[in-house]
């Protein structure tokens, strides 16, 4: 519990950090920042094993290294003598959280995993395209972004969209053109070549273990759109100023039809070309600016990651650690101390108030 406890204190400080970061540099950075900089929240979230450092950021909190120091031997019993069948049971605070947070770990994994089956069961009842013409687009943009894994295409819905960690599958709109096969393959398969499945999954994992901290849900939804921006930086970064304005009214076009006809509910791992009207503002405007970078903005940015990095992503050093508890300990000595001192003053004030008296009566 104690790693728990201070895993999510740091983690809501970092998530902080870096929304209002992401927040001040805009567009004015490059995507690929915006996108690989959660991967200090990722990490962070984890691994529980960091290296010392004496410039840790977790030395600032409240509970680093004394969070329970002789709270799981303090059995509530005060508090569990309220419920009438609990009594007699020796149950500490820290067990009962314990226990808390496993259940709802095991019911948010049960519920994503449950939608998540019953979704590619829908997907897998699909028939696959049999186009020669799609095959032949599907396999250049393939031999384009040198990705050599088997992609299903299935005609359905009004949004293109993949979904599949192991066998990958592309929805194709039911409304596509043929012009429109090589932006959508490049950004679906984009996806594909840098493993932008397994790292949602990850999320996915990270939001199961963390259920409990609205914070984090919503730092890897951001992460999430962050991961189309960065996709279409790397799909623009191909094509000409052409296939630019075609592919931006791709993002139009599709972001003012309806949903797709299979529903995926938000916990579901699927990337979907589109989006809302706000992100797709948001998206468009990232790639016309797609060249038009501050370099000392980066160089900023980078700096900032580095210092992030430094401070988060290590534990206490042993001797911090060490001198914050011996200061602890002094402190609770000091204060022992003077309240003896206290008591010995006090009764030595009365023993001479005492020794008066007798004198005045003799």
């Amino acid at each position: 519990m104690d790693w728990l406890v201070e895993t999510t204190m740091i983690s809501m400080v970092t998530a902080i950090i870096i929304l209002s970061v992401k927040r001040l540099f805009g567009n004015k950075i490059s995507p690929l920042w915006h996108y690989y900089i959660w991967f200090v929240l990722i990490i962070q979230l984890a691994i529980p094993f960091l290296p010392e450092s004496r410039f840790s950021m977790r030395s600032l909190l409240p509970i680093s290294g004394r969070f329970a120091e002789g709270s799981s031997d303090v059995v509530t019993q005060s508090f569990l003598d309220q419920v009438p069948f609990s009594r007699g049971v020796p149950i500490t605070w820290g067990q009962l959280l314990l226990v808390t947070w496993l259940v709802g770990v095991v019911l948010f994994a049960t519920v994503i995993l449950v939608r998540y089956l019953k979704f590619k069961r829908q997907i897998n009842r699909l028939s696959e395209m049999t186009d020669e013409r799609v095959s032949i687009v599907l396999n250049q943009a393939k031999a384009d972004l040198h990705v050599k894994r088997d992609v299903k295409l299935v005609c359905h819905g009004t949004t293109p969209m993949m979904v599949g960690l192991v066998k990958p599958v592309v929805l194709m709109p039911e409304s596509y053109e043929y012009a429109e096969l090589k932006p959508i393959f490049y950004h679906e398969l984009t996806h594909l070549k840098y493993f932008d499945v397994l790292i949602s999954w990850i999320t996915v994992m990270l939001r199961c273990l963390f259920w409990f901290n609205p914070l984090i849900w919503y730092s890897f939804k951001v992460m999430q759109q962050d991961s189309e921006l960065v996709c279409d930086y790397r799909v623009v970064k191909r094509l000409d100023l052409k296939h630019r304005k075609l592919y931006a009214y791709i993002l139009l076009k599709y972001a003012s039809m309806s949903s797709v006809c299979v529903k995926a509910p938000v916990t579901i791992v699927r990337f979907s070309m589109t989006g809302d009207q706000s992100g797709i503002r948001q998206r468009i405007g990232f790639i016309s600016n797609v060249h038009n970078r501050s370099k000392w903005r980066g160089a900023l940015a980078v700096l900032f990651t580095v210092t992030l990095a430094l401070t988060t992503l290590t534990t206490v050093h042993a001797e911090t650690a060490e001198n914050s508890s011996q200061a602890g300990s002094c402190g609770q000595e000091s204060e022992q101390t003077a309240s003896m001192d206290t008591c010995c003053y006090q009764s030595n004030i009365g023993c001479s108030g005492l020794l008066l008296n007798g004198i005045e009566q003799e």
